[in-house]
């Protein structure tokens, strides 16, 4: 069953979605159909797009290397850690704001990744 959602997923990683809001796959592949169909929101389907595609490509550094995967999510919890102390400090400049919250995203679609594979539901 998961091995049929990995495809799945790998096969729409082309079309891609993107909504922060929708937990798991089916729901952003619901989304994105929806999308493609209304083609009312150019951005939003875009945004959409983005956001399965990157889901996809963590779901398969995940499979490819699940250590590596992990040691990447430890290097980030530790950067935004060390960043975010910076900022209580009142020192980071707002290239650094924006590459903190980018990388606070790409930590949380990560984990958003090893909770949809790897938990017993999943």
């Amino acid at each position: 069953m998961m091995k049929k959602r990995v495809c799945a997923l790998l096969w729409v990683a082309m079309s891609v979605v993107h909504a922060t809001d929708l937990a798991v796959p089916e729901d952003l592949q619901s989304a994105w159909k929806r999308c493609q169909s209304t083609a009312k929101d150019e951005v939003k389907c875009t945004a959409l797009h983005a956001q399965l595609e990157r889901l996809n490509h963590f779901a398969y550094q995940l499979r490819v290397n699940p250590l590596r995967f992990g040691q990447r999510v430890l290097t980030l919890q530790t950067w935004i850690a060390e960043q975010e102390d910076s900022m209580d400090n009142n020192t980071l400049s707002m290239e650094q704001r924006m590459l903190l919250s980018e990388r606070r995203q790409q930590l949380r679609d990560r984990l958003d990744v090893i909770k949809w594979l790897e938990s017993p539901g999943g």
